[in-house]
């Protein structure tokens, strides 16, 4: 199964459970998979499974893509492409759509990456800046709120990205919103 999709660290136990182990009843299967993961032979995280050691394997044109993405997103700042269009960028390093998807998920699951919204993704360090600077703001007004257009100028943005960026501080907790203003938390 890892050979067959070279980009996963891991596989589904379900996946597992319907090709390899479908015929053994699951006391068996439970005792299989935690007499393997005591020897160190595989991993159980959740609900994916991994032989030990095991990560992805990256090829020397999906490493430049990898880089390329992360690249594309730091530079941009606040101001980032459209998703389609990082991926359009790591495509030019010779990989498929399917294989830029796959990495840029990567860069998502190991949160160096925090998509904002269907269309907006940003690098962490970018995203962990604005909010140190949203909370300096805040500990030099009295009320500890912000406005749209007050955001804007922290941030610099335009409201095309002032928009989903306090929408994802709000369901992250780091905003709050109260009527036309938003408290920084």
């Amino acid at each position: 199964m890892h050979d067959a999709d070279r980009l996963a660290p891991a596989v589904s136990i379900e996946k597992v459970r319907s090709s390899v182990l479908r015929q053994i009843p699951s006391q068996i299967e439970n005792a299989v998979l935690t007499s393997l993961a005591a020897e160190n032979k595989l991993s159980i995280d959740g609900d994916e499974v991994r032989l030990s050691g095991r990560g992805s394997q990256l090829s020397e044109s999906e490493t430049k893509a990898l880089d390329t993405m992360r690249e594309v997103l730091v530079d941009a700042a606040l101001e980032v492409p459209k998703i389609d269009d990082v991926l359009a960028a790591a495509m030019a390093s010779g990989i498929s759509k399917d294989v830029a998807r796959k990495l840029f998920q990567q860069l998502v699951d190991s949160s160096e990456v925090l998509r904002v919204g269907s269309d907006f993704a940003f690098s962490s360090k970018v995203i962990n800046n604005l909010v140190e600077k949203l909370r300096s703001f805040a500990s030099s007004v009295p009320d500890r709120s912000i406005d749209v257009a007050k955001f804007k100028e922290v941030a610099g943005v335009s409201r095309k990205y002032a928009i989903p960026l306090l929408e994802y501080f709000d369901q992250q907790k780091i905003t709050a919103r109260r009527g036309d203003k938003r408290l920084i938390i």
